[in-house]
């Protein structure tokens, strides 16, 4: 953070009623062991709630982060922090409470985009955040979907940051995401080794596709599945993996919310288009009645094949030298 942030600061400096400083962090990483505690947060704090009107006296609640140089966003897609709020501290965040603004580099008014007005940064968010209390929370907002006004220029001098509550906030880790870089891969005649296995072929197990591209009929960028294995996919919404699994790919999705609020459906394609038949082989053999691969309900794709272990593959159950492809 000292390496980008020139100054920070409160709205309202030489005021008890207002923090907006460092401060060592109290809740290290457990990764961090046992060795010396020396990260650097953001405590924010203000005294009085702002709730009546809501956030009245915003622009004296500043948290404010002016950075040493300029950072162009226009290619960027994500910006990420993370918060920590205790429990016995008036419980957990809202969104809708919770604000954040991007300032450019123009004068005598800064262009801005983000929390604009008197709202937060709900509806900003990329998918769902829980925001627990008594644990650093990533939240993780589209760059999209945050509004602008005052012809914002899309380089940031400035990051301001705030709650309408009276409360301690804690910051760390501002990360700007850049869009991700598409792949030039196309349809099944993509070399198999070109193709990631994310780790699978020499575990055997299922693993996370960190870092999968998919693209969105609602979205005209190419998208990332983050280090957790998740992807946000809305109401309405399509999203295309292409040429991002190996062919024997065992695939598995989990709904994180309510199963029960949409209905999923699933297609496997080849070439941009539905696989609409199949066949046996050496290597595969398939069910009686093989199952469609269209417009499927649920989230988890079978084709219905079963892989046949063959004494040349190299391969011990689901392992295999990814080397040898």
């Amino acid at each position: 953070m000292d390496a980008d942030v020139s100054n920070i600061a409160p709205a309202t400096p030489g005021s008890e009623d207002y923090i907006f400083k460092k401060e060592q962090n109290q809740w290290p990483d457990p990764e961090q062991g046992s060795g010396q505690n020396t990260e650097q947060v953001l405590h924010w704090y203000a005294r009085y709630m702002d709730t009546e009107p809501v956030s009245k006296l915003r622009k004296n609640r500043y948290g404010i982060l002016t950075l040493k140089e300029p950072i162009n966003i226009e290619n960027g897609r994500f910006l990420t922090f993370e918060v920590y709020v205790k429990h016995d501290d008036g419980g957990e965040l809202s969104l809708n409470n919770l604000y954040l603004e991007l300032l450019d580099e123009q004068t005598p008014i800064h262009g801005q985009k983000g929390s604009l007005g008197t709202s937060g940064i709900n509806g900003a968010t990329y998918g769902s955040v829980e925001l627990k209390t008594d644990q650093w929370v990533t939240v993780k907002l589209d760059l999209h979907k945050m509004k602008e006004q005052d012809n914002f220029s899309g380089s940031v001098t400035t990051i301001r940051v705030g709650d309408n509550y009276s409360r301690n906030i804690y910051f760390r880790n501002f990360t700007f995401i850049p869009k991700a870089k598409p792949s030039t891969m196309s349809g099944f005649t993509t070399d198999q080794k070109d193709i990631p296995d994310y780790g699978s072929a020499t575990t055997g197990h299922l693993e996370n596709a960190e870092n999968a591209q998919y693209t969105s009929n609602m979205d005209t960028d190419t998208q990332l599945v983050d280090e957790d294995g998740r992807f946000v996919l809305e109401d309405g919404e399509i999203v295309t993996f292409s040429d991002q699994f190996r062919r024997g790919s065992y695939i598995s999705l989990k709904e994180e919310l309510n199963t029960a609020l949409y209905d999923t459906t699933w297609t496997v394609c080849e070439n941009g288009r539905a696989v609409t038949s199949m066949e046996k082989g050496d290597s595969v053999s398939l069910s009686e009645s093989p199952p469609s691969l269209s417009g499927q309900k649920g989230s988890g794709p079978d084709d219905g094949r079963t892989e046949n272990i063959r004494a040349d593959d190299n391969q011990q159950n689901n392992k295999y030298d990814e080397k040898l492809l």
